[in-house]
């Protein structure tokens, strides 16, 4: 297994890339206390592989914050995926699911999925920041908990979806100068789940956030601008 705690990968083109061949990873990466930001492409990018995170900051990518594909086991908890690139068009979301890969004929063959999410942000400056692309043919299932989502996707179904906050601005304090912490006013605030929020009982800067939690990596603090 691999671990990543309390660093800051920035300006590159992929953050950090995870992938095993051909076949699911018995591996595990974890992120703790992790912020990916200003990369040209992508800043996690995973295939076949097992991510376990919470308390990470993915944000500002020229394509995805977060492409996990062909299948694999993602937990994230406590996670803020903001995409608010502007130095170029970008036609893709901030976050991509699916569960296969393509063989030598381009013909997609299936491998499981299990993704899960909790706590957490996913925001940006285009319509649709989360998408998936499914295929029959291997067990597959995503599961948003308490999530603030930019989408236009049907978020009803209760079998991939609970307590969404869909398209409500978290009103991130200055996201042109990658700080996304929450302002005072911001919908995310203290409507997190409260069991998930006590399996990560402080956030990326150590702010307690058992009570009343907030959606994302950081837990607003009154008075917090001065402490930037």
């Amino acid at each position: 297994n691999h671990e990543i705690s309390n660093a800051v990968i920035q300006n590159g083109f992929i953050g950090l890339q995870v992938e095993s061949f051909l076949r699911p990873a018995e591996n595990l990466v974890k992120l703790h206390n992790v912020t990916i930001q200003n990369m040209q492409g992508i800043g996690l990018f995973s295939r076949v592989y097992n991510v376990q995170s919470d308390n990470t900051v993915i944000a500002n990518c020229g394509a995805y914050c977060l492409a996990a594909t062909g299948g694999g086991y993602y937990d994230f908890k406590q996670t803020t995926m903001a995409n608010y690139w502007s130095y170029s068009v970008r036609n893709t979301p901030a976050v991509y699911l699916n569960n296969f890969l393509l063989d030598s004929l381009e013909q997609p063959v299936p491998i499981p999925i299990d993704f899960n999410m909790g706590n957490s942000i996913i925001y940006g400056n285009n319509y649709n920041e989360f998408q998936t692309e499914m295929v029959a043919g291997a067990d597959s299932i995503y599961y948003m908990d308490h999530v603030s989502l930019r989408t236009e996707l049907n978020t009803n179904n209760p079998e991939n979806y609970n307590m969404i906050q869909k398209n409500q601005d978290p009103l991130f304090l200055d996201y042109n100068v990658n700080d996304y912490r929450l302002d005072s006013l911001s919908p995310s605030r203290k409507i997190g789940d409260t069991q998930i929020a006590a399996e990560i009982p402080f956030d990326i800067v150590g702010t307690q956030r058992t009570v009343e939690p907030d959606l994302g990596a950081y837990q607003f603090v009154p008075g917090q601008e001065d402490r930037w």
